[in-house]
């Protein structure tokens, strides 16, 4: 089975997981990753053109990601794609609207869950449509979940949003995108819940050891979360290998 992971900045703990436990002789053969990835800003750009029966890819660098120039209906082969690029909720969540808004359901300047769902759609609405167009070439796709926030990012040390606020909001982002990925038959392979306790925020033992990183989780992080996908990919897409 071969399989590319391709995504934001989220794929470097699963890059370093990957050579990691192969180095280790702990990684299934037959299974092979290839990695690549964006910046969240490219894969947000658009580069791509939705013909109806073929997906022509504008930018050198999603040329490289996806192996072709375009690809046309039914000619999507056999190869299994899973993107990284969907579950990054920071975007939305540091924003300053937060400092005087909430979502339904807690005190203060409430917003509607249906406001908050079209934020949510709107930041991804790019992704959407084109994992939309690739699932109509017939390409297989799956999702991975990013990090949930960690308490120690200074939107909240500093910033002021309330971390109850930001762990409401990260996980109506999560909520949104599952839905609509689930509605185009793109599984999600979710977190292992032991790395994020019970507020919903990460465990501080799971963030990156760079100075300054605010997202990102370690290499521990990207163990569990690559010994989960084996068992995920055997259930999702062995039989159609």
């Amino acid at each position: 089975m071969r399989v590319s992971v391709i995504g934001d900045s989220h794929i470097a703990a699963l890059s370093r997981a990957y050579e990691h436990l192969r180095a280790e002789g702990g990684w299934l053969d037959g299974i092979e990753i290839s990695f690549g990835g964006a910046s969240a800003r490219e894969w947000k750009s658009g580069s791509f053109i939705d013909h109806g029966d073929r997906v022509e890819f504008t930018a050198e660098r999603f040329r490289k990601l996806f192996g072709a120039s375009s690809l046309r209906q039914g000619k999507a082969g056999k190869h299994i794609v899973g993107l990284d690029m969907f579950y990054h909720s920071a975007p939305v969540w540091r924003s300053r609207q937060w400092l005087d808004h909430v979502p339904m359901g807690m005190a203060g300047n409430r917003l509607s869950s249906n406001v908050i769902e079209q934020i949510i759609l709107d930041d991804q609405e790019v992704n959407l449509k084109l994992v939309a167009a690739l699932r109509r070439m017939g390409m297989r796709l799956f999702a991975i979940e990013a990090p949930r926030p960690f308490m120690t990012h200074l939107a909240i040390t500093r910033g002021g949003l309330k971390p109850e606020v930001v762990a409401a909001v990260d996980s109506l982002y999560r909520n949104t995108i599952r839905t609509a990925l689930d509605g185009l038959a793109v599984p999600t392979l979710t977190l292992p819940p032991g790395c994020f306790d019970a507020s919903g925020f990460m465990k501080p033992n799971y963030k990156s050891e760079t100075a300054g990183d605010q997202h990102h989780a370690n290499l521990m992080f990207g163990m569990e979360m690559l010994q989960r996908m084996i068992p995920f990919l055997l259930e999702h897409f062995a039989r159609k290998a």
